[in-house]
């Protein structure tokens, strides 16, 4: 029999072989050495090194190697997770515990008990209430100038580049169909009226999104939707990929553009206007079969866009009437 052309000589395999037998402290496995030593030629020694190694594990120790059998091996079990007290949450958890657990209430109170309703004027209304709008505006705002450092502005310029006629026209008639939609619901369903924002005396007996507030604010409406108009492809793509990423059919399609319609009831949009943007999000989806998730990030960037223009023709317009 031939060498195989990567073994080490005769020599090298019998002085390994030999350091086997010496250094087992298996005898069974000894004797099968030796006997192999007779029977095969040296050539083949290292032939019997790789069987050996199929069944032993090596260790190094002192210089030459040892053969022991392995021990079996423990299945590993993952480390037990002992309960978490309240108590282990810390001061700040239970906080956001707790918020967590008011907003979840506030939020399905709302939903069955917040009605349109005769609130009072910024004028009427308390100090309170005044204060607390304002320092939310001006939180939100901040928020976007942070962002701008993070090459928003960049991404925004880079996306807006990509619209085309044929894309702010679709995306157009998706938001009239949209805006249509939910007329429709609110005169067959006036039940449907529903949003925590009514049981807010800060509103004056207004809901709609609660991140668009400051819109709302003579001039400061102005600067904060052209801030907001650079954050827009950023949280569009974020909504794409949570509500459109992996859709594989129709059927999935519309439970996710449901969701996607009524998760904008969480910021204070009324239950009306969310179930219709239903149809923003089946057409979104429908960008998404066609291009992924890029297609339809680009889309709902046109979408919310040409929503924007439209607020801030009307915040100008209001401003400066």
């Amino acid at each position: 029999m031939e060498t195989p052309a990567n073994a080490p000589d005769n020599t090298a395999a019998s002085d390994a072989v030999a350091d086997l037998v010496n250094g087992t402290q298996n005898d069974s496995l000894k004797d099968l050495i030796r006997c192999e030593l007779v029977r095969l030629a040296p050539d083949q020694r290292t032939i019997l090194l790789g069987r050996v190694r199929e069944h032993s594990e090596y260790r190094l120790s002192e210089g030459r190697r040892a053969l022991d059998p392995a021990p079996p091996l423990a299945e590993a079990q993952p480390p037990a997770q002992k309960p978490r007290s309240l108590a282990a949450l810390g001061l700040r958890g239970l906080v956001g515990l707790c918020l967590l657990a008011a907003g979840f209430v506030l939020f399905w109170y709302g939903m069955i008990f917040g009605v349109p309703h005769q609130s009072a004027s910024e004028e009427q209304m308390s100090t309170t209430w005044v204060v607390i709008r304002f320092a939310w505006c001006v939180l939100l705002t901040g928020m976007l100038v942070r962002d701008l450092r993070g090459g928003k502005f960049a991404a925004a310029w880079t996306m807006a580049r990509r619209v085309t006629l044929p894309v702010i026209g679709l995306n157009a008639l998706v938001l009239a169909a949209t805006v249509a939609t939910a007329f429709a619901l609110l005169a067959l369903f006036p039940v449907l009226d529903r949003s925590w924002l009514y049981l807010l005396p800060g509103t004056g007996g207004h809901a709609g999104n609660l991140g668009l507030m400051p819109m709302q604010i003579k001039y400061f409406g102005i600067a904060f939707l052209l801030l907001f108009a650079v954050s827009i492809p950023d949280l569009a793509r974020s909504e794409e990929v949570r509500y459109r990423r992996g859709t594989k059919d129709w059927r999935q399609g519309l439970w996710r553009s449901l969701r996607f319609g009524l998760a904008h009831c969480v910021v204070g949009v009324p239950l009306y206007g969310g179930l219709a943007l239903t149809v923003g999000g089946l057409w979104f989806t429908l960008q998404y079969f066609r291009g992924g998730v890029e297609g339809s990030t680009l889309h709902h960037a046109t979408y919310n866009w040409i929503v924007v223009s439209a607020a801030l023709v009307a915040a100008t317009l209001w401003s400066f009437r």
